[in-house]
């Protein structure tokens, strides 16, 4: 994730779940926002290489819910 470095300043946490998965909380004037990048397999990636990430996304954004 590309991030200038005024807005870095904003960042109350960042981080990095896994190789494929980083997750960035930063404050603003309405309250935090929450970002979750993910650099997901190629189609040609096997099933349990997918389902795998998938349930990995599913518990970032369950953690980052507020």
């Amino acid at each position: 994730m590309a991030v200038h470095r005024k807005v870095m300043s904003a960042c109350v946490s960042w981080t990095p779940t896994n190789e494929r998965l980083l997750c960035a909380r930063c404050k603003h004037s309405a309250g935090h926002l929450s970002v979750i990048v993910d650099y997901a397999p190629t189609e040609s990636a096997g099933l349990a290489v997918k389902d795998q990430l998938y349930i990995q996304l599913e518990a970032a954004v369950t953690d980052y819910k507020e």
